[in-house]
């Protein structure tokens, strides 16, 4: 059965580089928990955790983020993330898109979370 009203190849590939390159400042925040569709869940919190602002590169249709994101020296408790969102503010803000990480980041006190390139993946589907 043919899918109806949806975006061409094309289409998608606009919708990512739009959403993620040209309406302004992206900001990866990272959860404990997975993040329901409204954007809530259980985001990372700490004296050490502030949301990084990310660059991403487009291909096909998807974009992943282009740089390492250092997330700072964990110091308050250990602390294991599973998802991330995709926020157009460092604070409070809009959540935007949200996902998984195909590998959990644990991090003891004393050692940092790193976001390496292409751990944030965005796809249209």
């Amino acid at each position: 059965m043919a899918t109806t009203n949806a975006l061409t190849n094309y289409g998608e590939n606009q919708v990512i580089t739009w959403l993620l390159n040209t309406s302004g400042n992206k900001y990866v925040a990272l959860f404990t928990t997975p993040v329901a569709e409204d954007g809530t869940g259980s985001e990372a919190t700490g004296t050490w955790y502030s949301r990084q602002l990310a660059a991403f590169t487009i291909t096909a249709d998807s974009g992943e983020n282009t740089d390492v994101l250092d997330f700072g020296e964990v110091s308050d408790a250990p602390i294991t993330i599973s998802h991330w969102a995709i926020y157009d503010a460092a604070t409070a803000g809009n959540p935007w898109v949200y996902g998984a990480f195909e590998t959990t980041k644990t991090a003891s006190v004393g050692t940092n979370i790193l976001i390496q390139p292409g751990d944030v993946v965005i796809t249209a589907q």
